[in-house]
Formats: structure tokens, C-alpha cells, sequence
């Protein structure tokens, strides 16, 4: 899958792209962030950035055949980063940006509705958010100056900086599955592993 405005995917590895949908451009607004299931592959979820009308998440149970607005109560902010549950496709996480609002939110029934797991996370513009493949109550989240993790599903939330910068621009997370090592790209600062 690509995102440009339309969502293009490609069945030949990258060889020629078509669009999901030809009745539309979901929101009109360019794609920001994507996440595909790790259990479905035709189910997806896109982030599209407020360009001249409000931000939106939209899913696709079927490949982009249909698309549903799944934005709910989400702000209208920039969703930087969607992290699907590698256990359960209707689990899903959103990042935003912006201050004053949540910065992540959760869904356990596909998007159609939602809960602000901000919790203690500091009131800064959240860019990433990874779920662990091997244990998906594990959530990690970035933001403008560091990583944080939960142990139990976006309940709680305590800081994982340890060996990084202070103050580093988080700009994603993933996992090395052979050696379970976290690692963290970061704006400026390289990538850092622990």
C-alpha cells in the first residue's frame, strides 16, 4: 500500500500500483500514516493530515473495495503514526500531534469508537506508536523528547529513554524480532537501539 491523496496498492510486490477506491478521494487530504494488520492484510487503517479540511482515519476491512470514516472523537490534529495490534486487527492505536488534546488513543472494535490513553504521557506531539508482535500489551509510544512504554495496553505509561538523547524527536519504533531489540529513529540524532 501506498498513500498519496487516493491509497494505491500493489499485488506484485511494488511492480505496478492501482488505486483502492476509484469513487473517491476519501477526505481529499494526503495520507500521513498507515498501518496494516499483521492478521488480515486486506484490513487497513490511514491517517490523513488536516490539509484544508479536518483530519481523518479511515479503515478498510476488504482492501480498499469500501473505506469507513473511522475518526470518530479523534482531534482534529495531525495522526502521525497508527499502530495495529499484531494479535487482534481491531485493536488499533492513533498518534497525534498538536497540545491541549490527547495524543493517543485506542480503539478495540476497529475504530468506530475510541479512548483518549494519554494518560501521564507529557502534554507534547506524540510521532510514534509500536504495539510488540511477540506481546501486544506491550505499547510504546514517541513523542518530541523521548519513548515511553505500557506494560498493560495503554493503561499506565512510564518513560524508556534511558541511552537517548535529551529531548530527541522520536520519529518511529520497531522491533528487531530476532534479538527483541527496540529501536528508535530519531529527527537529526540517528537511530538509537535498546
Amino acid at each position: 500500500y501506498a498513500g498519496l491523496d487516493r491509497v494505491y496498492k500493489s499485488i506484485n510486490r511494488g511492480s505496478n500500483f492501482a488505486p483502492t477506491s476509484t469513487s473517491g478521494f476519501l477526505d481529499g487530504n494526503l495520507s500521513l500514516s498507515m498501518a496494516i494488520s499483521y492478521t488480515n492484510p486486506d484490513t487497513l487503517y490511514v491517517g490523513k493530515a488536516p490539509l484544508g479540511a479536518r483530519a481523518h482515519l479511515f479503515m478498510t476491512p476488504n482492501g480498499g473495495t469500501t473505506w469507513i470514516d473511522v475518526t470518530g472523537t479523534l482531534p482534529d490534529r495531525y495522526p502521525m503514526d497508527i499502530a495495529v495490534d499484531p494479535q487482534n486487527s481491531r485493536v488499533v492505536y492513533a498518534a497525534f500531534g498538536g497540545a491541549a488534546t490527547g495524543h493517543i488513543f485506542k480503539s478495540v472494535d476497529a475504530g468506530h469508537a475510541w479512548s483518549d490513553i494519554t494518560g501521564t504521557l507529557p502534554d507534547i506531539p506524540a510521532t510514534a506508536v509500536f504495539v510488540d508482535p511477540a506481546h501486544s500489551n506491550v505499547v510504546f509510544a514517541g513523542n518530541d523528547i523521548g519513548v515511553y512504554v505500557s506494560t498493560n495496553a495503554g493503561v499506565s505509561w512510564n518513560a524508556f529513554s534511558d541511552g537517548l538523547p535529551d529531548a530527541v524527536l522520536i520519529a518511529d519504533l520497531s522491533l528487531s524480532s530476532s534479538n527483541r531489540v527496540l529501536r528508535a529513529t530519531t529527527h537529526g540524532n540517528g537511530v538509537y537501539q535498546r
